[in-house]
């Protein structure tokens, strides 16, 4: 099955310029000059939020050091979970302490807290991804979110030096399906989203239906609208499951004769 979960500018083969990318393009085109921001990119599952990142990186053409982590153990504790994040920084850069990580950033555009941070890819069985411990822990994730928030106050005389972009998700799974606090919960999600608002640049990617249909259409040649607004109202205006639904459904679909075929260029699978 075609992958359409861009982790890195190399997947982002395909992609529609959208009103939510144009907001962040502005955010992001003045990072070669300025340092000491914060943005955090925040959106339903499905959106696309790590695709508009990566392209509007790309094409800034920003020096980005894209984050990785990966876990000794899926019980391991919050303090545990913060200090492998900087043994990973200190590997990464060759440094003695977490200060001389922290300033080898200033050598950077941008750090980027994203799916790589995440999910990294890789297929070490032996290591836990960020993404599965903090499905496992659930709520004492809020730890490592406090711990992290502590450590940045601390250490603001290198942190105001870059640019910081966070991929921000606080999803949980109902009835096998995945949704976010600070997206998918009207009024819930505007207090939170406002709270940070006012320290932080948050930037939520979001689509019309129309937007949602040019998405769609450009992935996949013969498809209508009647067909994608179908698959909109089972899925929202998230483009990823929607073509993710279309791609697992074109061979039922060839066996009834149907026009719809993957559009070329296609995301590279991973």
């Amino acid at each position: 099955m075609t992958k359409f979960k861009v982790t890195c500018t190399e997947d982002n083969e395909v992609f529609v310029v959208t009103s939510a990318f144009s907001k962040l393009y502005k955010k992001f085109k003045d990072f070669k000059n300025q340092r000491g921001r914060i943005i955090l990119i925040i959106g339903s599952p499905g959106t696309g939020k790590s695709s508009n990142i990566y392209h509007a990186l790309n094409i800034l053409d920003i020096k980005e050091y894209d984050v990785e982590l990966k876990l000794s153990g899926i019980k391991i504790s919050p303090q545990k979970v913060f200090e492998e994040f900087i043994s990973t920084l200190k590997r990464d850069f060759n440094t003695k302490t977490k200060e001389e990580s922290y300033n080898e950033f200033s050598k950077f555009d941008t750090i980027l807290f994203a799916d790589k941070l995440l999910e990294s890819g890789d297929l070490n069985k032996n290591r836990i991804e960020l993404s599965e411990w903090l499905r496992y822990n659930r709520f004492k994730s809020i730890i490592l979110y406090l711990i992290m928030i502590k450590e940045f106050l601390m250490h603001l005389n290198y942190l105001n030096k870059v640019n910081l972009v966070f991929h921000l998700t606080w999803t949980f799974i109902f009835k096998n399906k995945k949704y976010d606090i600070l997206s998918d919960f009207s009024l819930l999600s505007i207090l939170l989203t406002g709270f940070l608002k006012v320290f932080f640049e948050v930037v939520e990617i979001k689509y019309t239906e129309l937007e949602t249909i040019e998405i769609v259409k450009t992935h996949f040649e013969g498809v209508n609208d009647t067909q994608i607004k179908h698959y909109i109202r089972k899925y929202g205006n998230r483009p990823r499951y929607i073509l993710e639904a279309i791609d697992n459904n074109l061979i039922t679909l060839k066996a009834t004769h149907s026009n719809i075929k993957s559009a070329e260029p296609v995301c590279k699978q991973r």
